[in-house]
């Protein structure tokens, strides 16, 4: 096991693995960005590229390759194990404890995933069996390119013809999504007759199908027969949620990123419409409305988020929880108003220049709102105007934020005439019938830690165990436990005098938890140019006289015996003099070895010293 999860680590690029879920930027020698695990507007989320480790300066969010896929995915120690050996290629040892059978099934399910979407990739460019299809997507604008693309596929009408060409275990099929389970216990196609939008995670991995129906294929059952869906999407699987996953979020990535913007979409055909219209950086929910783990997701790429879809829609539930996630997350909310009423799609086949230039032009959400309500209102009569107004108030009552709420006042009351102390007025009037709650207010602030503020305050221990943490191997000789007097900095110190380099430092402090891993990934996290022997000698200096205080007083106790005075008072003029010696260049390092050694020699006093230095 130890040997599979050194190989697997050591082919991480643990940069590239958590930039799929956030942005990162060079500083350094370090990575910084957004955190990925708590809410911030500061980045406060710095990666160790050579070492392979993470830390959060903010939530104290810190481990390995290993640690980020358990926590981003909400696997365990195996599963995440097996993710990142699948990703770079290794083939696990079963013979060094890897057994897991949910690893090994999540395997065999990304595998099958991967043949499902080969086999609807071909079908669509089978000369007869894909050609309806092929001349669907034709019609509706669908490019060959974006065929290739996205990935488009046809699942074929005939029975069990995934089934049977998968020739998978039904047990598997089912959990895959890729199959189901009829009244009489056969094995059924998910997907039939439907063209096929491969859904990937943000690694580009096949994790479900999103399935359109032909129209030919639906307007042929006879009325005696149920309709079909328009869309069908796969079930939840272990690999699939569809309240978390984005379509395309793997492919717009990038331009997301770069841009600082997220456009989301309702369906596929809009998020490929965008694509051809030069908008790269869209998405789509998958058959479900925005959720919290969407924004979750959301807001680690990008902090603009405009919405291509029909926000005029939400209700008054819907609006709060968007100004909810828009506040929580420190978003600004846009949306798309799209002319003549056409959805993405079908704006993006007949105008793609009117669809990217309605994304530049998004407005925010509240704005849009209003802006819908007075244009259907009649505003040609007083009492038309004093309708118009009261619905755009409670609208503009909703938003969390004071500051907003009183910028549209002059704007409801110049659309409307009203006179704007009446419209200011009734505003007060509606807001005092909102709770507090009712705005989505929020507050929850991130709390530094003051373990970190009470390391950093002592600094020489702060630096020399930063050194010991950047190369055990090089350090543990000189950088001994007895250079430190808070136990969780000896206990650091002390593991790592047992390991070679950082990533088996990282392994074992994760297990133990607690203060000492906060205080080791913290450290691997930082980078500071500094002199490792002018460091060492001053932490040699503090740790000597700290430990030449404590013999002294040892020393003016009445209980100390006489016998072994003489021996103490020479040991401690001794180690006075090398202190002294330390402040000289030319005898700095001669000094700082003496030191080292007395330091690490055994005494009968070096228990109740121990004790007496933690009172």
């Amino acid at each position: 096991m130890a040997d599979d999860v050194a190989r697997v680590l050591d082919a991480t690029d643990i940069v590239a693995l958590i930039s799929e879920h956030v942005s990162l930027r060079r500083s350094g020698r370090r990575w910084v960005g957004l955190c990925p695990f708590h809410s911030e507007d500061t980045a406060s989320f710095s990666v160790n590229q050579e070492d392979g480790l993470y830390y959060c300066f903010g939530c104290q969010a810190k481990g390995n390759a290993l640690s980020f896929v358990r926590s981003i995915e909400h696997v365990d120690f195996l599963e995440a194990l097996q993710i990142l050996a699948n990703r770079a290629n290794i083939e696990l040892s079963r013979d060094g404890g890897f057994d897991s059978k949910s690893a090994e099934k999540r395997g065999q399910l990304q595998s099958l995933m991967k043949r499902a979407e080969e086999y609807f990739y071909r079908m669509l460019r089978d000369e007869q069996e894909g050609k309806e299809a092929r001349d669907y997507l034709s019609l509706r604008g669908i490019t060959t390119q974006s065929w290739d693309k996205f990935r488009i596929g046809w699942a074929p009408t005939g029975q069990n013809l995934l089934s049977r060409a998968l020739k998978a275990p039904a047990d598997i099929m089912v959990e895959a999504g890729l199959g189901y389970q009829d009244s009489s216990g056969r094995l059924r196609d998910h997907l039939q007759g439907r063209i096929v939008f491969p859904i990937r995670d943000t690694s580009g991995s096949v994790i479900g199908f999103g399935g359109r129906i032909l129209p030919s294929i639906s307007e042929a059952r006879s009325p005696d027969q149920a309709s079909l869906p328009k869309y069908k999407n796969s079930p939840e699987t272990p690999l699939y949620s569809k309240r978390r996953v984005l379509y395309a979020l793997d492919l717009a990535k990038s331009e997301v990123v770069n841009r600082g913007e997220i456009v989301v979409c309702e369906g596929y055909t809009d998020v490929i419409a965008m694509f051809q219209s030069g908008v790269t950086n869209a998405v789509a929910t998958c058959g479900t409305a925005l959720s919290p783990e969407h924004f979750e997701r959301i807001k680690n790429f990008a902090k603009r988020v405009v919405l291509a879809f029909d926000a005029d829609s939400a209700g008054q539930s819907a609006a709060e929880r968007l100004y909810q996630f828009e506040r929580k997350h420190q978003l600004e909310l846009m949306v798309v108003d799209l002319p003549g009423g056409k959805d993405p799609g079908e704006l993006g086949v007949s105008d793609p220049d009117a669809l990217a230039t309605a994304v530049r032009e998004a407005r925010p959400f509240l704005m849009f709102r209003i802006e819908r309500e007075l244009a259907r209102a009649d505003l040609s009569s007083n009492e038309g105007r004093a309708t118009a107004a009261e619905a755009g108030l409670r609208m503009v009552a909703e938003h969390p934020s004071p500051l907003v709420r009183s910028n549209y006042v002059p704007f409801i009351a110049d659309r409307t005439g009203m006179d704007i102390k009446v419209v200011e007025s009734r505003l007060r009037e509606i807001g005092r019938g909102i709770s507090v709650g009712g705005r989505g207010a929020t507050t929850s602030e991130q709390s530094k830690s003051l373990g970190s503020a009470r390391h950093r305050s002592n600094r020489p221990a702060h630096e020399a165990l930063r050194l010991l943490v950047a190369d055990p191997g090089l350090y543990s000789e000189f950088i001994i436990p007895e250079l430190f007097d808070e136990d969780e900095q000896v206990m650091l110190a002390r593991l790592l005098q047992e390991v070679e380099n950082t990533r088996e430092g990282a392994i074992i402090v994760e297990e133990i938890g607690g203060e000492v891993a906060r205080l080791f990934f913290e450290l691997a996290s930082e980078q500071r140019e500094v002199d490792p022997l002018d460091v060492v000698a001053r932490q040699v200096e503090v740790a000597s006289s700290r430990r030449i205080r404590l013999l002294s007083s040892r020393l003016r106790s009445p209980s100390f015996p006489v016998s072994g005075q003489s021996d103490l008072v020479r040991e401690v003029g001794g180690a006075k003099k090398w202190v002294e010696e330390l402040r000289d260049l030319t005898s700095r390092d001669r000094a700082a070895g003496q030191l080292i050694a007395w330091l690490k020699q055994s005494d009968t006093y070096s228990d109740e010293l121990g004790q007496e230095s933690r009172l």
